[in-house]
């Protein structure tokens, strides 16, 4: 079976190559992000790829002066799959026909995301010379995290193959400058974040451990690592925000018990993706 590949141009139309006109037979549509992937077909069945590639070492765009960065710009590829619910997580056939040519679309995150916040314990001021978060490391007793260069991902619903099962995750700033100071009191900061493979099983209590390096941004004097166990670890799964609170003492570092879980936070952008007419 033959295939047309749509792609948006400049005054927001689609135009596929080669041009398909639609009879009665119902035609299947795939969508998927980044655009410019090479897609993988398969022969006679609805198993098409791209490929994947997801660092066990990510850096993130973190802020300047100790500030909190984006809290979405990382080294790590979003991976979006295609639709037509808009529920999280949820999978549905896209087919068109010349009586049905305006399907709904809905693009899917296919990794999770990873995010920690810092505050300081009551009472313990901010260092403003060696309070900034230079890397957090999870390291796991099982392979629980999944990586790897060479990675695939199903388009008709956003399943992840052929990654390395591993132990070990980093997330650190892209550059030493953008090391984010640990937030004051009750006000949490943004420190670190990244984007993860969903996990296949649900990791055993106490299975995974946090170590939090602190120091200077742009000097290695003074610095100090910290480690914590996370008391209970959650199955990261697609499309969801994982977000540890850490509790910096003068000789420790905690973590809140409980993992907040929402939606990805949507990230404002003009212009719409939708072709004109929908």
């Amino acid at each position: 079976d033959g295939y047309s590949l749509f792609t948006k141009q400049s005054d927001d139309s689609w135009t596929g190559d080669p041009e398909v006109k639609l009879a009665n037979i119902e035609a299947r549509m795939y969508a998927y992000s980044p655009s410019g992937s090479t897609v993988t077909p398969a022969a006679n069945a609805d198993t098409h790829t791209i490929p994947v590639s997801i660092p066990a070492d990510q850096t993130f765009a973190g802020g300047t002066s100790g500030s909190e960065g984006n809290g979405w710009e990382c080294s790590g590829t979003d991976y979006l799959y295609g639709t037509t619910s808009q529920e999280i997580g949820t999978v549905g056939d896209i087919t068109a026909s010349n009586t049905s040519y305006k399907p709904s679309v809905y693009l899917h995150h296919a990794l999770a995301q990873v995010v920690f916040k810092l505050q300081t314990v009551s009472g313990r001021p901010v260092d403003n010379i060696y309070d900034f978060v230079k890397k957090i490391t999870l390291t796991a007793t099982g392979d629980y995290f999944r990586t790897g260069e060479s990675g695939t991902m199903l388009l008709k619903d956003g399943t992840l193959g052929a990654l390395t099962a591993g132990k070990v995750l980093t997330f650190k700033p892209s550059a030493p400058a953008s090391a984010v100071k640990c937030g004051d009191g009750a006000n949490p900061k943004v420190v670190a974040y990244g984007l993860v493979a969903p996990m296949t099983t649900a990791p055993a209590a106490s299975s995974i451990h946090l170590t939090i390096l602190l120091g200077k941004p742009a000097a290695t004097d003074g610095e100090r690592e910290l480690t914590v166990t996370i008391p209970v670890p959650v199955q990261w799964t697609k499309g969801k925000r994982y977000t540890y609170t850490l509790n910096l003492s003068n000789r420790a570092v905690t973590v809140d018990a409980t993992t907040t879980i929402t939606d990805w936070t949507p990230k404002d952008e003009s212009g719409d993706m939708k072709p004109d007419g929908f």
